[in-house]
């Protein structure tokens, strides 16, 4: 405990909240705690980030970190213990094993606040991409949603990607390892040739996603038309050499001004089977293009 007699208290609202979690094993928080600075020294299992966030002028809790905490039985808490937060803008869920129908319900009760969402690996599959993609358009200041390792599949990332397309907040979408393929490639592809007043994605994040050929046509077909993604991450699919050609041809036509130029600053294709070849006319006409900053390749 700070001997800080300056140090902001944590909001009355939020510390009760706090105690309701420790009290359920979610929180470990030392005795007799009330300030920001004891809390935010309360770091998660699974990394060095501080497990609780709070505003510096108020006290009131903006993230909470329960990610890797194995509750496969269900949200051991009273689910209104969430009333207690009414400025938590971050929380990540990932690795919990929660129930779908916990996972929805947390996030309906903070649908209004929350900006960053994170629930990976949690084996959503293709139910959970659906229900996402039901709950994002109520999300209005969603900005950052992660699903990484979730098992979407075509089916889900079809359902999630619908959700999207009604939700232009969105900027930062991480959904690696979900075996997607061309499908969910397809349903991403589509979000990306909207106006930009209907879709914001600024960073995507698909490897390891069996995104074959036709998924990276479909993703190059967009790069002269959208005006908001700057990094797109295909590492370790299978694109192969027509995949590679597909993003090779866009980035030539941009050069030799048959198409305008996109946002795209970063290209990221390594671990793809595209050959020696096609890695070169890939490298040559990534280096050219004004608008591409950096690419890895194989």
């Amino acid at each position: 405990m700070t001997d800080d007699s300056t140090a902001t208290p944590v909001n009355e609202e939020c510390l009760k909240g706090l105690l309701i979690l420790k009290e359920h094993g979610l929180l470990k928080i030392p005795e007799e705690s009330s300030s920001i600075d004891d809390l935010t020294m309360c770091h998660s299992w699974t990394s060095a980030i501080p497990t609780l966030q709070f505003d510096d002028q108020d006290g009131h809790l903006t993230l909470l970190d329960i990610g890797g905490k194995r509750l496969y039985k269900g949200f051991p808490a009273p689910m209104d213990v969430f009333a207690h937060f009414t400025r938590l803008h971050t929380i990540n869920l990932a690795g919990t094993d929660l129930p779908l129908k916990d996972i929805m319900e947390i996030l309906n009760r903070l649908v209004n606040q929350l900006e960053s969402v994170f629930v990976g690996g949690n084996g959503l599959r293709v139910q959970g991409g659906v229900k996402l993609g039901e709950w994002v358009p109520l999300a209005k200041r969603l900005r950052k949603l992660d699903v990484r390792y979730n098992d979407l599949e075509g089916d889900g990332m079809e359902g999630l990607c619908i959700g999207l397309q009604e939700n232009p907040s969105v900027q930062l979408f991480y959904a690696e390892g979900n075996q997607i393929g061309d499908k969910g490639a397809k349903a991403i592809a589509n979000l990306l040739q909207q106006d930009d007043s209907l879709s914001s994605l600024q960073s995507l994040f698909l490897g390891a996603n069996q995104i074959g050929s036709q998924g990276a046509k479909d993703f190059a077909s967009t790069l002269s038309q959208n005006k908001t993604l700057t990094k797109l991450y295909l590492e370790g699919n299978n694109i192969g050499l027509e995949g590679a050609n597909a993003f090779s041809d866009a980035l030539e036509a941009m050069n030799n001004g048959t198409t305008t130029g996109a946002t795209l600053q970063h290209l990221f294709v390594d671990n793809n089977n595209i050959g020696k070849e096609g890695s070169k006319r890939l490298a040559k006409a990534l280096n050219s293009a004004t608008a591409i900053g950096e690419s890895l390749l194989e």
